[in-house]
């Protein structure tokens, strides 16, 4: 392993990820394609993109046919350079840390919603309970009496 790849990737022709195995987006192939190279990997890592084959990276399986990926982006510095740059803008379109954030943000949001209406539900069914129903329940969420569901330290 070395500390940081990108130094790495800055200087390759290629960028070869014959990954087998794995699931979710896999950054290897991301922080490859954002460093520059053009990318040669397997289905399953390209599988969990939104990347077009042969515009933004190059996807073979098994040996033989990434033998032949290399071989004939080696000879092409054309095709090389336009899978690069295709590259590089996927990374930038659909992977930049402001889109990421966004997505985060949304989701908190959504979260902070969703859980602000099942409270909102919780004290309105504790509302509307007679005083006879409401015996032995909580009176106020978030407070339990002594002896239910907390132990007593001595």
């Amino acid at each position: 392993t070395v500390p940081d790849i990108r130094p790495y990737l800055w200087r390759s022709t290629l960028a070869v990820v014959p990954l087998t195995y794995g699931a979710g987006i896999q950054n290897k192939v991301l922080e490859a394609m954002a460093c520059g190279p053009p990318v040669i990997t397997s289905s399953r890592c390209a599988s969990s993109l939104q990347a077009v084959a042969d515009r933004d990276l190059v996807v073979a399986d098994g040996p033989a046919e990434f033998g032949a990926a290399v071989l004939k982006l080696l000879g092409a510095p054309a095709e090389r350079a336009s899978l690069a740059t295709a590259g590089r803008a996927y990374v930038e379109r659909f992977h930049s840390w402001d889109r990421a954030a966004a997505a985060l943000d949304s989701v908190y949001m959504d979260s902070l919603g969703s859980a602000d209406s099942q409270k909102g539900h919780a004290v309105e069914a504790l509302q509307d309970r007679s005083p006879s129903e409401s015996r032995g329940t909580v009176s106020e969420l978030g407070n339990i009496p002594a002896g239910r569901g907390q132990t007593q330290v001595r």
